[in-house]
């Protein structure tokens, strides 16, 4: 009878801390601990599924009570004690699986077995994996013991999900957090495990192995067992490309260039190319937007070592600026936002690409017979404000071309020679509009793209001239033909008298300030106050000056910060400031409004100002009735005139 088969995942596990793929930092401090005799009693090893909890486990278990070599970094892995261990025999080492054994009755039956000396080793190992499934009751029984344990007991707490842990179990351990292998990791100990196997692969398969297994070792392992089953003995591209639902490299920078080259039909063919392979489209997505960013580490020039990134890509972020790439993962990244709520994922997959396409300009490079043509179709709701806002902010030099809407027959019209078209709307179902008709003995010249690289389209827009600049930019802009004594002025700013005025800092006395509530609101920030000598001012009014007395009625909301040290501060302040020493009196008073309610008051209604202005203006109601609801603003904010 033959042997029977082990899988690659046990045959291939760690015997010691040499052998571990990654995880120094966590081998370096046990190795020092063991080899200097500073062994804590409890330890905690967090991480996800496959990254080598359990092997570390064991493997400080064989360093514990290695009968050869004693207590050391190095166990031998040949004596009886190693052996016992990697079969999983030996009777000090007791693992504990959590999951199954999460009542308080079993973890007292564990406990009581602790006082016991070890059978064979040196110390007693309890491996307690998935630690975090306890119950509340096991986790009490276990604190005692877990601070307190004997001498030749050590406690080994291995867990996925470390938030579930009470922190009273988390201060007693050494906590070790195990990092996802990465993928070069993982390609390299694969390489090396069918270099050793003598079975025939390719690099890229193992790339795609290393990408499915997500930082999980023990994962990769069990793909490269059901790769070599479904290959029969050897790992190629494609076998694994089909067994996982995943697009071979060559095929995604194929892809790629397709995007570069803006060619939409190409690309479309390559989908469907890949339809046989059933991928996972969502998956597809995520590894374009992969590719997106090694081409933009190598647009900056951020490799972390040589050949961290295919020289296919090299060649290809040689000719994408860097902007276009930020375009790309952009629309990929908000399609993989969105994927949830699309119908189809492959639809949705589609739409992403011809959407980097469509937005893309033409690189400089790229053939202009390729460059994509996309035509852009109004609807005729609102068709009247619209078709005046285009004329209005058509530049001298243009020609307006009609696009008719007639349901019945449409012809697309010549375009004229010479200038840019803007389309306007004929809303007209009835009676059909002919378009207008170039002068004659001149022909429509063929629409080309331009061959010099094309400017983002936000350059590309005709300057507009005074009066189609929306109230809430143009109220800010200093008009610099008036003259420069001439004071700016506002739509929100209200008329004031020169009573009214602001007095200077040296001609403002305290009985300026008695009963206005705008001039003692504006006063209180030039103050040098802070915290609660300023919230008693900010929550009250000046209602009389006597000097050197001033009287302030305080609000409810003040009353709180009516201290003797916040006057005395208060007071000192308005001293420095004007240069009049006064004494605060506080009064109570009832359904006052305060500097902080007034500029409440004032805020709010500059930002019902600044909307109403935004939604009157033409332009907006004219955008609003094409997009209807699609277009959502919801960040307006009135313009401080302070900063303009």
């Amino acid at each position: 009878m033959s042997e029977a088969y082990q899988v690659l995942a046990r045959r291939w596990r760690p015997k010691n801390f040499h052998q571990l793929v990654g995880q120094t930092h966590v081998t370096q401090a046990l190795t020092y601990a063991l080899d200097h005799n500073r062994i804590h009693h409890a330890y905690l090893f967090t991480g996800t599924r496959g990254v080598g909890k359990t092997t570390i486990a064991r493997i400080f278990a064989k360093s514990l009570n290695c009968k050869t070599r004693g207590v050391s970094s190095e166990p031998c892995g040949e004596c009886e004690h190693c052996r016992e261990i990697d079969e999983g025999r030996f009777p000090d080492l007791i693992e504990v699986d959590a999951a199954s054994r999460s009542r308080v009755e079993e973890t007292r039956e564990l406990l009581d077995n602790i006082p016991y000396a070890p059978v064979k080793g040196n110390y007693k190992v309890y491996l307690i994996d998935e630690v975090h499934m306890f119950s509340a009751s096991s986790f009490n029984a276990l604190l005692k013991t877990l601070e307190e344990p004997p001498e030749h007991v050590k406690f080994i707490l291995a867990t996925t999900d470390p938030q579930k842990l009470p922190a009273t179990i988390l201060s007693r351990c050494l906590q070790f957090h195990l990092k996802n292998m990465s993928e070069r990791q993982i390609t390299d100990h694969l390489a090396h495990i069918l270099d050793s196997e003598h079975a025939a692969y390719d690099r890229d398969a193992l790339q795609l192995l290393a990408n499915a297994a997500a930082g999980s070792m023990r994962d990769s392992l069990s793909l490269l067992d059901q790769a070599l089953a479904y290959g029969q003995g050897e790992v190629r591209s494609r076998d694994v490309a089909t067994l996982l639902g995943a697009v071979p490299e060559p095929q995604l920078n194929q892809m790629l260039h397709m995007l570069a080259d803006g060619n939409a039909a190409g690309l479309r063919q390559i989908l469907d190319a890949l339809d046989e392979y059933a991928p996972d489209y969502a998956n597809l997505l995520l590894r374009l937007l992969q590719q997106i960013q090694k081409i933009t580490i190598v647009r900056l020039n951020a490799e972390r070592y040589p050949g961290e990134i295919p020289a296919e890509l090299h060649a290809l972020a040689a000719r994408l600026p860097v902007e276009l790439v930020q375009l790309w993962y952009q629309i990929g990244g908000d399609t993989w936002q969105n994927l949830p709520y699309q119908p189809d994922a492959r639809m949705a997959l589609e739409m992403s690409l011809l959407r980097m396409i469509a937005l893309q300009p033409l690189l400089p490079d790229a053939d202009p017979q390729q460059a994509p043509t996309i035509h852009e179709a109004a609807p005729a709701t609102a068709a009247n404000d619209l078709t005046a806002i285009l004329q209005d902010t058509t530049p001298s030099g243009t020609t307006a071309a009609s696009i008719n809407t007639d349901n019945s027959t449409q012809t697309e019209p010549p375009v004229p020679s010479g200038g840019i078209t803007a389309a306007s709307i004929n809303t007209d179902h009835s009676a059909h509009t002919e378009s207008p008709v170039p002068p004659s003995g001149t022909t429509a010249p063929p629409v080309t793209a331009n061959t010099e690289e094309a400017p983002p389209p936000w350059e590309d827009m005709p300057a507009a001239d005074d009066n189609d600049i929306p109230p809430w930019v143009s109220e800010t802009i200093p008009d610099e033909s008036a003259p420069a004594s001439a004071p700016s002025v506002t739509a929100t700013t209200e008329k004031k008298t020169v009573a009214d005025a602001p007095a200077s800092d040296d001609a403002l006395s305290l009985e300026l300030l008695v009963d206005n509530l705008e001039r003692w609101s504006t006063f209180l920030t030039t103050l040098d106050l802070h915290e609660y000598p300023l919230l008693l001012l900010e929550n009250s009014i000046p209602v009389a000056w006597q000097a050197p007395r001033l009287s302030l009625q305080t609000g409810a909301s003040g009353i709180i910060f009516d201290q003797k040290q916040n006057r005395e501060q208060a007071a000192a302040a308005i001293a420095a400031k004007l240069g009049i020493n006064c004494i605060i009196d506080i009064q109570p008073g009832d359904a006052i409004t305060t500097p902080i309610d007034y500029r409440r008051q004032q805020s709010a209604a500059q930002q019902k100002q600044a909307e109403t202005d935004f939604h009157n203006h033409p332009q907006v109601q004219a955008a609003q009735a094409v997009f209807g609801d699609s277009l959502r603003v919801d960040n307006i904010q009135p313009t401080n005139p302070s900063q303009t």
